[in-house]
């Protein structure tokens, strides 16, 4: 048999154990420095995590308060506007309140004229009447012959010429009030000149208004009372009126021979004969 031999290896060394230690240390040592630099790595993206974090709430705490101070300004601008727009809504109301009560008191006066005026007017129609009354009573008297029976049965034709004048008249009157022209000869021409040339009613219309008006403080009232009549003022403004026209066919007609007559046998003078020799003249004697 062979002898039994012993497997048990010799103990370490002091220098193998301390060697060891070493390695220990150093690996130990390694991963601490690892350790404080990947604590420092991460202190540090804290950090600057932080600070960006912190910087973008700067940028939105000042984008805030930048909207904050555009709103607080957009609505002192629009208080200021609605303040502006109620003073003007409280100072057209005021001048309208105003021109109420002027214009209500100028009525008044307006209405008091007129009505005056209306009376006068009565008082010189009733007086007209009766002297009309009277001469066609008085003609009557004088002859019955059949030169005067025309002149008396043609109220038609009378009444055309009569309201004929009375348009002229007023256009007459109104371009003396209105300054328009300086020969008063010639005021109802200037009256209908200064309407302009166009033939449009409405256009015509709408220029004596704008006159009347420049001219409000200047005129009497019965004159700025025919702005509250659009059919005086349309028969004012018409450059052809029916009123007119009518009356010119009237004046200027062609009437059988004793329309005429007994207008020249009540003519005296030289009118008398001179009108008589253009009635035989028109007229030939046996035609």
């Amino acid at each position: 048999m062979y002898p039994s031999t012993s497997s048990t290896a010799p103990p370490p060394s002091n220098d193998d154990v301390l060697n060891i230690i070493a390695i220990l240390e150093s690996k130990i040592e390694a991963a601490e420095t690892q350790r404080r630099k990947d604590a420092e790595k991460a202190q540090e993206q804290r950090k600057k995590d932080a600070e960006k974090a912190e910087e973008q709430r700067k940028k939105d705490v000042e984008k805030a308060e930048e909207q904050r101070k555009k709103d607080q300004a957009d609505a002192k601008e629009q208080t200021r506007k609605l303040k502006m727009d109620i003073m003007v809504l409280e100072n057209k109301i005021g001048h309208l309140e105003k021109h109420a009560s002027e214009y209500e008191f100028e009525q008044k006066q307006k209405d008091k004229a007129t009505q005056q005026y209306i009376e006068s007017l009565a008082d010189d129609i009733e007086a007209t009447t009766d002297f009309l009354a009277v001469g066609v009573r008085l003609l009557s008297s004088l002859s019955s012959t059949s030169s005067n029976i025309p002149i008396m049965q043609d109220e038609a034709g009378l009444d055309r010429i009569k309201r004929r004048n009375l348009l002229d008249r007023a256009q007459a009157l109104l371009a003396v009030s209105l300054g328009l022209g300086v020969d008063h000869r010639f005021a109802s021409i200037n009256f209908r000149e200064a309407l302009g040339p166009s033939s449009c009613p409405e256009e015509r219309e709408e220029r004596l208004l704008e006159i009347l008006m420049e001219k409000k403080d200047e005129i009497n009232p019965e004159a700025m009372l025919l702005m509250t009549k659009p059919a005086a003022l349309n028969l004012l403004a018409d450059r052809f009126p029916k009123v007119r026209l009518h009356g010119d066919q009237v004046a200027h007609g062609y009437r059988q021979r004793s329309w005429y007559e007994g207008s020249v046998a009540r003519s005296v003078g030289t009118d008398k004969v001179a009108l008589m020799g253009l009635l035989d003249f028109i007229f030939p004697v046996g035609q």
